[in-house]
């Protein structure tokens, strides 16, 4: 009892030390996110059916490689933090916190298919009443009827912020220098893309078919990854106690986007992904 007694006062005093040399901070930073490229290729088969007579028709099975170029073109952002910096010696703090960033990113890919093989072709039963299949009797237009469409999709992001670093104080407190880790989740997300249709109906026994284009929205954006880890390293110069200037870089270590989606088929997964390199610079203010 009496060695308790002893250890609460021990505790209490040095929880008031460490709690005496407490700083707050409100960081708020400019974000720059180099663009990206990315490279695929996957093996695929497709199935064509032609119909040679009103009951028979010719199936054939292809096999061919998809190759895909994807371009990741990152707008401006903002960050905005508080943070709590901790000593744990006379050079060395742990800073930790809370903030929420703005990106935006833009994703365009082209495809192209390399070494078509034709694999099997059978003849098979084919009925040509009803809509049944994607063959047109009658087309209206043609694509390039309703104009060029825009061959990406537009991503903006919320995201909430978890920063936690170990820092060093150099020259009387003047030059921080820290590396850390930072986790961050979407709170917020949106994706817009342009996309081609071809619609059909039939007609006194024909199949009409018509382009036509459509914005999507999708709010939240589809399958956005909600935990994203990555990396840093700040620098930063105090003008006096309570102001000064940082800069910084992150490296996202996983990918933005989770898989790929259905309306974004062209989009990659997470293997390896976006994961964006970002330099950042801004003004600390301690208090």
């Amino acid at each position: 009892m009496k060695r308790f007694a002893i250890v609460i006062p021990v505790l209490l005093l040095s929880l008031c030390g460490i709690a005496q040399g407490i700083e707050f901070e409100i960081d708020a930073r400019y974000l720059h996110t180099f663009d990206q490229t990315e490279s695929r290729s996957a093996s695929e088969t497709f199935t064509f059916s032609q119909p040679i007579n009103d009951s028979m028709a010719l199936e054939a099975t292809w096999s061919f490689t998809r190759h895909q170029e994807f371009e990741y073109n990152a707008g401006p952002g903002f960050e905005l933090s508080g943070l709590v910096n901790i000593p744990v010696s006379d050079v060395f703090s742990v800073k930790a916190g809370l903030g929420v960033n703005y990106q935006s990113v833009r994703v365009t890919w082209t495809s192209e298919t390399l070494n078509p093989t034709v694999i099997t072709v059978d003849t098979i039963s084919y009925s040509s009443s009803g809509t049944d299949g994607f063959l047109c009797d009658v087309y209206e237009n043609s694509s390039s009827d309703v104009g060029p469409i825009d061959p990406g999709a537009n991503y903006t992001f919320i995201n909430l912020v978890i920063p936690i670093s170990l820092n060093a104080s150099l020259l009387h407190e003047r030059l921080n220098v820290g590396a850390g880790i930072n986790f961050q989740t979407p709170v917020k997300a949106k994706s817009v893309q342009e996309v081609l249709l071809l619609k059909s109906e039939e007609i006194d026994g024909l199949i009409h078919c018509t382009y036509e284009t459509e914005t999507r929205r999708h709010n939240p954006a589809a399958r956005i990854r909600n935990a994203q880890l990555g990396v840093t390293a700040n620098i930063g110069y105090m003008f006096s106690k309570r102001f000064g200037v940082v800069v910084g870089i992150r490296k996202m270590v996983t990918g933005t986007f989770s898989e790929s989606t259905g309306l974004y088929d062209q989009l990659p997964d997470d293997k390896p992904g976006y994961k964006p390199l970002q330099m950042n610079a801004g003004l600390t203010f301690k208090f």
